[in-house]
């Protein structure tokens, strides 16, 4: 929950690589492990494999630090 002077802000949530506080807006839920690409027709089950995931399975990032993992 959010603690700051804002009152129209709600919430915060913490980037989980750089670990600073942003607002929803800023924020992007990522995939743990990546799910890969769409290639070839025996790319569909391990790609939807990852995709369907357990809440575990998934990571808050920052916009920053997502487009920095998704560069690798």
């Amino acid at each position: 929950k959010y603690s700051g002077t804002n009152k129209r802000q709600k919430w915060e949530y913490q980037c989980a690589a750089c670990s600073q506080w942003h607002k929803g807006t800023e924020v992007q839920v990522d995939h743990i492990e990546p799910c890969g690409s769409l290639r070839a027709w025996e790319d569909v089950e391990p790609f939807l494999r990852r995709l369907l995931v357990e809440a575990d399975g998934l990571q808050v990032l920052c916009r920053a630090c997502h487009a920095e993992k998704r560069k690798k």
